[in-house]
């Protein structure tokens, strides 16, 4: 078993040094694995012929509308029902 690793300057050995770099920065590369993912994901789509485009989608209560046209008349209909049922 090893001995645990400390940030002491008397490890000299090139392994605990290459453990200890790894150690410090885990953190970063953590953050960097998503973006990676995406980019892997989108040359592979790519590469198939595949075009990514970006869509829009309005929430309103449980459903959900492509269309901003259909999403505003659906609001306007519920407010209407809230404000007869509210009187």
């Amino acid at each position: 078993m090893l001995p645990p690793m400390t940030d002491a300057p008397a490890q000299h050995t090139a392994t605990a040094e290459f453990w200890l770099g790894v150690r410090h920065e885990l953190p970063l590369q953590l953050g960097v694995i998503p973006f990676g993912l995406v980019f892997g994901i989108d040359a592979e789509l790519k590469k198939r012929g595949i075009k990514r485009v970006q869509t829009d989608a309005y929430h309103v209560g449980p459903y959900k509308y492509s269309n901003l046209n259909d999403a505003l008349a659906e609001a306007g209909r519920s407010s209407a029902k809230h404000k007869s049922t509210s009187v």
